[in-house]
């Protein structure tokens, strides 16, 4: 386990409908780290519903 839990996991909100979601798309390594280790939080950056409308474009 020699994942950097300070680095910031990155989360898209996704719309779907009227709902938006939360969706994980970078970290799961840190995030699997963190469980075993007890921690209820990580760093997080989000990506807003347009930021990640716009990446899905590529």
């Amino acid at each position: 386990m020699s994942t950097d839990l300070a680095k910031p996991v990155l989360i898209a909100l996704v719309k779907f409908g009227d709902d938006v979601n939360q969706l994980l798309i970078d970290g799961t390594h840190r995030m699997f780290h963190a469980h075993t280790k007890g921690l209820d939080r990580l760093p997080a950056y989000f990506l807003s519903v347009e930021e990640t409308e716009e990446i899905q474009q590529d």
